[in-house]
């Protein structure tokens, strides 16, 4: 009878062991028409990048199916066909099934298995939707079709109507998954929701705070806390400077703020100098361009600053030019050829610089007079142009 109970306990022993060692995955499986022989990855979407966690070729019948350790708070994953994308959430061992065509693997797909996954293709469709409507304005703007303004104030109305079905997701039913998922939705290098838009931070905190509750030892709460953080900072301040009629905040160069202004910028150029936008522009007529270098519209953008360069420089015109560029390779290799002051923000769109300037969209444009005054947001290079040609 001993006996009998030591081997019994022994086999509990060893099932609680098998039990605890045991790894819970999740799998995602499905079936790819039309894609013989293309190679179909699974792909993760981590705070710093994206990592390759498996791939296959896909067989005459396009099945596929990939297993993965499920992580403990939600991550977020993608199957990419050549250069089309399905993302989707996992937080369990969940079995997420797809069906698609090669032909039209981002926008057809049908997904089943976690209703996260099924709200966050209508965010991934809206973000589409508004790519190819920003996709058009460019191309229009990079042929001559439109200006500046235009192309400016078409991305301004296409964020918005994301922000709208966004926004649902987030306040309405939010799901911490899907929350996340369609707050950041980028357009381009862009994030279409803004830490440091008085509006769009509302939509950070709800988010982030959905997290504190839920996930609170996850590393997206971290970055979410933090970013929250700093868009209230830079909300309050931003406030503040408009109310003090552009006295900087006492973050950023505070002991210029009685001499000049706006808020004094010291950044990195091509040599990893740090330029102060202050030296730059005391005693000139300055533009100050806020942009990026990774950009499908930069090179026109900046034809067109080479021909204000070329045509005021010599009239004592200066340009300081940010570039929202944590690729500095891309940033180096576009600006190192161009004449004026160019230096880079490595934090990218969720650079500080982007509330203190109230910064909608890029490019953006600003005239410093020589008292240190900004004078005009410039909607456009030929505004621009016109307003310098009558003091110059």
């Amino acid at each position: 009878m001993k006996k009998r109970l030591a081997l019994l306990s022994t086999l509990c022993l060893l099932l609680v062991m098998t039990s605890c060692n045991k790894t819970s995955n999740f799998k995602i499986s499905g079936h790819v028409s039309d894609a013989i022989d293309k190679v179909l990855y699974l792909e993760q979407l981590n705070l710093n990048g994206i990592h390759v966690l498996d791939s296959v070729k896909l067989p005459r019948n396009g099945e596929f199916a990939f297993k993965q350790p499920a992580p403990e708070a939600p991550e977020f994953y993608r199957l990419r066909l050549e250069k089309q994308f399905i993302p989707f959430a996992i937080d369990s061992a969940q079995h997420l099934t797809v069906t698609a065509d090669a032909r039209n693997f981002a926008t057809s797909y049908n997904i089943s298995g976690s209703e996260d996954a099924m709200l966050i293709k209508e965010i991934w469709l809206a973000q589409l939707d508004v790519n190819v409507k920003i996709s058009s304005l460019v191309n229009q703007y990079n042929q001559s079709q439109i200006t500046i303004d235009d192309l400016l104030l078409g991305k301004e109305n296409a964020a918005r109507e994301y922000k709208e079905i966004a926004n649902k997701y987030i306040f309405n039913t939010p799901i911490a998954s899907v929350a996340y998922f369609a707050l950041f939705q980028q357009v381009g290098k862009e994030l279409i929701f803004s830490p440091y838009d008085k509006a769009d931070s509302k939509s950070f905190a709800v988010v982030a705070n959905i997290f504190e509750a839920l996930y609170p030892e996850s590393p997206r709460t971290k970055h979410l806390y933090n970013l929250a953080l700093n868009s209230i900072a830079v909300v309050r301040a931003q406030e503040q400077r408009d109310r003090a009629q552009m006295q900087a905040d006492s973050i950023i160069n505070s002991d210029m703020a009685s001499e000049i202004g706006y808020v004094d910028i010291e950044l990195p150029d091509l040599n990893n100098k740090m330029i102060k936008l202050s030296d730059i522009a005391d005693g000139h007529y300055t533009l100050l361009s806020f942009t990026s270098m990774a950009t499908d519209w930069t090179t026109r953008y900046n034809n067109g600053l080479s021909g204000l360069y070329d045509q005021f420089e010599k009239k004592g015109l200066r340009i300081y030019q940010v570039g929202f560029d944590e690729d500095s390779h891309i940033w180096k290799n576009t600006v190192q050829h161009l004449p004026w002051t160019n230096v880079r923000d490595k934090n990218g769109v969720y650079s500080q610089l982007v509330g203190y300037y109230n910064l909608t969209s890029i490019p953006s444009l600003f005239i410093i007079n020589k008292e240190g005054v900004i004078e005009l947001r410039v909607k456009s290079l030929e505004e621009a142009k016109e307003w310098l040609e009558k003091r110059l």
